[in-house]
């Protein structure tokens, strides 16, 4: 449950005028549920590649902050559809 708030917390704080339907989702929507964890675990690389100083960093950076913004679209696919 603790990785399923977490996701909560990001998209909330991405999406806050959809907090509603975000939580009603969230509860009863897997495709959803699926492409919230998606989005966790990519903000999560993003962060990671930030702090990194190795050589390939910079590339993996573009790459995770691509791979956040489909991710993001997608997630207000959802959150469009419903409302």
């Amino acid at each position: 449950m603790a990785i399923v708030q977490t996701s909560i917390f990001l998209i909330m704080e991405r999406f806050p005028a959809y907090k509603d339907t975000i939580l009603r989702l969230l509860k009863d929507n897997e495709p959803f549920k699926i492409v919230s964890e998606d989005y966790r675990r990519c903000a999560q690389a993003l962060k990671h590649w930030e702090q990194s100083k190795t050589r390939e960093a910079p590339e993996r950076v573009n790459e995770y902050k691509e791979l956040l913004k489909n991710l993001e679209e997608e997630i207000l696919g959802h959150l469009k559809r419903v409302n």
